[in-house]
């Protein structure tokens, strides 16, 4: 019996020390993946629209992005089911609209991927030419 247990416990302990690093490097990817398209779409928006139309769009998307994390975590929805189930994810946003502490939850990683998107992505602040 105990055999057993210490053979289970080094596997366990095997995998958390895989999966950990991994994860972690997985996650800096497609954040470092997140800002480059969020750069790539404020360079966009900015050249045609000007500076202060390309930064609302920014934080537009960073506020989105935080109830979209919300949406997933909490109601349960992934992207597909705004097109096979619209009814659904229309009650799943009234109901997460209505929980306070879940619209702070959106907040604060909205706010989080704007701070990021600062951090790194911020395009260089320079006169646009037209």
């Amino acid at each position: 019996m105990w055999v057993t247990w210490i053979r289970d416990g080094a596997r366990w302990c095997a995998d958390r020390s895989i999966a950990g690093p991994v994860a972690a490097s997985t996650l800096a990817v497609l954040v470092l993946i997140g800002v480059a398209s969020m750069r790539a779409v404020h360079c966009v928006v900015r050249r045609r629209a000007g500076s202060l139309v390309g930064w609302a769009t920014i934080v537009l998307a960073a506020i989105v992005s935080g109830y979209g994390v919300v949406l997933g975590r909490f109601a349960r929805l992934n992207s597909w089911e705004g097109v096979t189930a619209p009814r659904s994810v229309l009650t799943a946003i009234m109901l997460v609209s209505a929980n306070g502490r879940l619209l702070a939850v959106g907040m604060f990683f909205g706010l989080l991927l704007l701070t990021v998107y600062i951090a790194l992505g911020t395009p260089a602040l320079r006169p646009t030419r037209r």
